[in-house]
């Protein structure tokens, strides 16, 4: 299962790194084909532990980087999913709005 999902961009490339509680991770240059990796959780923490911005960054055999211009971290969750119960698009919204605001002209 994933546990953490790092995007991170430089001055010409953004890199996504998928972590594992597997100790197997991925990574991939954006619009590049995955490449896996094997970390051990102290590796893992320790490589991320040097992300911050302005750093150079480097995941072994896979991502050699310039300096970091912006990360994002993403940690999935496992609560279920929201169903949504009223659906309104657009175009009732708009036509439930003009109906409103027909109502609320008509004493006036």
């Amino acid at each position: 299962m994933i546990t953490d999902i790092y995007r991170i961009k430089t001055l010409n490339s953004v890199y996504e790194i998928h972590l594992s509680d597997t100790h197997l991770g991925r990574c991939r240059k954006e619009g590049e084909e995955w490449k896996t990796i094997n970390l051990n959780p102290t590796e893992a923490q320790n490589l991320m532990e040097k992300l911050y911005i302005g750093a150079s960054f480097k995941v072994p055999g896979v991502v050699t980087t310039s300096n970091v211009e912006d990360y994002q971290h993403y940690q999935p969750v496992d609560e279920p999913k929201r169903d949504i119960k009223n659906v309104t698009t657009i175009g009732g919204f708009f036509e439930g709005l003009t109906e409103h605001v027909v109502r609320q002209a008509k004493g006036y």
